[in-house]
């Protein structure tokens, strides 16, 4: 039912959710692990191209309604 690339979900399962972990060990109580795990998931189902073009979406998303949101 669902076609999966084993190497390109690997490498999206280890790749994508890194700069995540990387941010959660340097900055404390700025993201959790459940946000890790679910990039880790979306990494390895969606495969690499796929899950940072979504997080980059979704970035300019939160960046537009923050600006919106002190501005109104």
């Amino acid at each position: 039912m669902i076609n999966i690339e084993w190497t390109e979900s690997l490498l999206g399962l280890i790749i994508v959710p890194l700069p995540f972990f990387i941010m959660a060990c340097l900055k404390e109580n700025s993201i959790g692990g459940g946000d890790i795990k679910l990039i880790g998931a979306c990494g390895f189902f969606l495969g690499v191209k796929s899950t940072v073009l979504g997080c980059i979406i979704s970035l300019a998303i939160a960046i537009i309604f923050v600006f919106i949101s002190e501005h109104a």
